[in-house]
């Protein structure tokens, strides 16, 4: 048994929904979890709980050296090149001038942002400023909730942690229609721009046995409630110790 689904957690995912639903005035949830307490399955959830509710994009920082000119890159590729005309139009008039009209056939692409952001600390940050602006204008036209998921925010260089954590949060309590969850195993530090509009979850064992011996039971995976109680005592409920004894009973069952 490969994919064994976790122990449901339920405040988070409430909370989540109700931030999609706007009952709240939160529009930025900050996730920070460790390795192995399932984070990745709780960001899957998520997506899954946007389903016909709002188009959501998914960025992974987990590459070292991805920078602001990734986040942009892959944004647009989950949003879709359409709707980021704006973007293009800055970093072409940053790459060849204000007055070159832009080809049909010019595509822009990640080499291209980074190119257009190339220069000392003082020009990169006049630059960085020019296409945040772009990016946003193009973000806050698309006419229907979007939900922006970034992931191993631990992973970003000190430019685009910088970024994520200042200028972006700051942009999204002004956009309406935005609603962005990070994750890692840290997050940014609350600003006085952003922290009315926040919540923070830390995410550690799940030491609930009934919504363990649900999974089990889901799973198709006979355990005596007595023992799941036991395997939660044990490890705490920790999501990676838990999930290991329950593959384990599955393999003893031959499923």
């Amino acid at each position: 048994m490969r994919n064994l689904p976790l122990a449901n957690r339920k405040p988070e995912v409430e909370l989540f929904s109700k931030m999609l639903a706007r009952h709240t005035a939160a529009r930025i949830l900050l996730v920070e979890a460790q390795s192995g307490v399932g984070k990745s399955d709780l960001l899957a959830q998520f997506k899954r709980e946007c389903s016909g509710k709002a188009h959501v994009a998914m960025v992974d920082l987990k590459a070292a050296e991805r920078g602001v000119a990734y986040f942009f890159w892959r944004a647009r590729e989950e949003l879709g090149h359409a709707h980021f005309q704006n973007l293009a139009a800055a970093t072409h008039r940053i790459l060849f001038g204000p007055n070159v009209t832009i080809e049909k056939n010019w595509i822009l692409g990640k080499q291209e942002i980074e190119i257009a952001l190339h220069g000392d600390d003082k020009t990169r940050a006049f630059l960085l400023d020019a296409l945040h602006e772009a990016f946003f204008q193009d973000l806050r036209a698309i006419d229907e909730k979007l939900v922006l998921i970034i992931d191993t925010y631990n992973a970003a260089g000190a430019e685009l942690g910088k970024w994520i954590g200042g200028e972006f949060l700051a942009a999204v309590v002004h956009s309406p229609n935005l609603l962005v969850v990070i994750a890692g195993q840290n997050v940014p530090t609350p600003s006085v721009e952003w922290m009315d509009e926040f919540e923070h979850r830390k995410l550690e064992g799940i030491r609930d046995a009934e919504a363990w011996h649900e999974c089990a039971q889901r799973a198709g995976i006979a355990f005596e409630r007595r023992d799941i109680e036991t395997l939660c005592w044990l490890f705490d409920g920790h999501p990676a110790g838990m999930t290991t004894a329950l593959k384990k009973r599955a393999a003893e069952l031959g499923l």
